[in-house]
């Protein structure tokens, strides 16, 4: 029991410390679209090149920075990296491969939100570019409160796996009700949830899997996660795109299925410190 409760411990310290990463990032979310819509209305300039000129310059200057306080602590070359990888991924066990299928199916139905909130709020309510930017920021600023204020709390109240369960289980029932509910403006009272659930699931779902591990073998899990993420937009970005046109909640309906299944089978997953090899 105490090794359990340690380990519980050491995932909520690691989820406020991913959560405090996510809140760097979602500022993007909030700062980005007012800002790329105020150079591309811009009276004295009125170009809407610029934003994509003044992001490149911001990607440089990130990049520069990066390459500059930065440094591998042990030097590999790509094919040792990748073979190494590869041979720890076929050394993860059924449960730990089952987890992270979870894990994708939850976070298809976390980007099916990200992905086609713009084109149902467009398709829907004939939302301006300003409406657009105001709801990138409504749901960046409650992400980042939910990391900064919940995130922490949260594990006082639930186990980490019950907390990802819960919280996939309520963006179901959101994604329904904004199916439900989206030609009404009154749809956007849900946004400030959504922002707020989704920060409560990436942080912990990254650190309950991967914390089940030995430390040799978390980094390749942690880049089988990260990487799903970038797959799974890819997915849903070209499938939902053949299937918005036959109905325009078709989406979020999808995306509710998805997290249900994965909410389902993390719960029938027993992770625990026994897993480490």
């Amino acid at each position: 029991r105490l090794e359990v409760n340690i380990t519980e411990s050491i995932v909520a310290n690691l989820s406020h410390h991913l959560g405090q990463v996510n809140i760097a990032l979602t500022l993007g979310w909030i700062i980005g679209p007012p800002m790329g819509a105020f150079l591309a209305q811009n009276p004295l300039i009125h170009s809407l090149e610029l934003p994509f000129f003044f992001a490149a310059v911001l990607v440089l200057a990130a990049l520069i920075f990066c390459y500059q306080s930065f440094n591998e602590p042990i030097q590999h070359t790509i094919s040792e990296k990748t073979k190494e990888s590869a041979k720890k991924f076929q050394n993860f066990s059924s449960k730990i491969i089952m987890a992270v299928f979870a894990s994708f199916l939850i976070f298809l139905g976390v980007d099916s939100f990200y992905v086609f909130i713009p084109v149902f709020l467009t398709l829907s309510l004939n939302a301006s570019p300003t409406m657009l930017a105001c709801t990138s920021v409504t749901v960046g600023v409650s992400n980042v409160l939910s990391n900064y204020f919940l995130l922490p709390r949260m594990h006082y109240w639930l186990s980490t796996k019950n907390a990802i369960i819960f919280c996939a289980s309520c963006l179901a029932i959101l994604l329904i009700l904004l199916s439900v509910y989206g030609s009404s403006y009154y749809s956007l009272v849900l946004l400030p949830m959504f922002g707020a659930t989704i920060a409560l699931i990436s942080p912990s779902i990254f650190t309950y899997i991967s914390l089940s591990l030995s430390d040799k073998k978390q980094g390749a899990l942690m880049g089988v996660l990260s990487g799903q993420r970038t797959l799974g937009a890819a997915l849903i970005s070209l499938f939902f795109a053949l299937l918005i046109n036959l109905k325009v909640t078709l989406p979020f309906i999808i995306g509710c299925i998805f997290l249900i299944f994965g909410a389902f089978i993390l719960y029938r997953i027993k992770l625990t410190p026994n897993e480490r090899e």
